[in-house]
């Protein structure tokens, strides 16, 4: 027997193509606002906040675990780049002892992109390049990388 999770999930993977990609979230909220006001436009289903994504992405998926995927270090530099508030929210997350961690990983060389899972079709084409992704995810995470140089990183204009 199924349990209500798994129908639900199966419902809402059979809205799609079956190629998307969705989560469905249990854990704990890491922000103080984990809820969007947006709607996935198929289905009606509630989004995380872009705060709530990039926070979980980088303390659970990244400094807990030690997976540093494509699309994640494709989506912190993307919310710094057009969403430097929530971006910042997302960090406020994170301990001292967490961005220690992931300085001291920077510095050792630890942090390598996993690109098993590639980006399908990103829409910022300049960040396919793994070295400059790994550089701004770096950057990004450690507090040294500016908005407005996310925004040119990405073909923007500052």
């Amino acid at each position: 027997m199924l349990s209500r999770l798994s129908v639900y999930a199966n419902g809402v993977a059979a809205a799609f193509d079956h190629s998307a990609e969705f989560s469905l979230a249990g854990a704990l909220d890491l922000t103080e606002t984990p809820r969007s006001d947006d709607r996935e436009a198929c289905t009606g289903v509630g989004l995380q906040s872009s705060a709530e994504v990039i926070a979980r992405k980088v303390a659970r998926r990244m400094l807990r675990r030690g997976q540093y995927l494509v699309r994640d270090a494709y989506d912190v530099v993307c919310c710094l780049a057009q969403d430097p508030t929530a971006f910042e929210l997302a960090l406020s997350t994170l301990s001292q002892s967490d961005r220690d961690i992931f300085s001291m990983r920077a510095r050792a060389g630890a942090i390598e992109i996993d690109r098993t899972r590639g980006l399908r079709s990103p829409r910022y084409d300049r960040l396919r390049d793994s070295a400059r992704l790994r550089e701004l995810l770096i950057d990004a995470v450690s507090g040294t990388l500016a908005s407005d140089e996310a925004k040119m990183a990405l073909g923007g204009e500052r």
